[in-house]
């Protein structure tokens, strides 16, 4: 079974996902591509890795005009300090997008 604690990440709700944070196994970071790593997200992603929560990362947003995908997944790298397995990225972003790639079909 899986239970999902959906939460708001604005900084307004900080204390509440905090709170909801400390009583999770894993938890999912959703980064806007076109915002990309918020100051909230930095926060938010320190309290998992004190607790050694494991994450799971989407970008959403890919159907807007937004930052290509390989670049915000870069962006996700260098600030937040982690390393990326892509399952699936978007093969474009926007109006073009038409669907998702393996990585093994990119190059980085």
């Amino acid at each position: 079974m899986i239970n999902l604690l959906d939460n708001a990440g604005s900084p307004g709700f900080f204390e509440d996902t905090y709170r909801v944070l400390t009583a999770v196994d894993a938890a999912v970071m959703v980064v806007d591509a076109a915002k990309g790593v918020e100051a909230q997200t930095i926060k938010l992603l320190e309290v998992c890795a004190c607790a050694n929560t494991p994450i799971i990362t989407f970008i959403n947003k890919m159907d807007r005009e937004v930052r290509e995908p390989l670049e915000v997944l870069d962006e996700i790298e260098s600030v937040l300090k982690i390393k990326c397995a892509p399952v699936t990225l978007a093969d474009r972003h926007g109006q073009t997008l038409s669907g998702r790639v393996s990585p093994a079909e990119t190059t980085r």
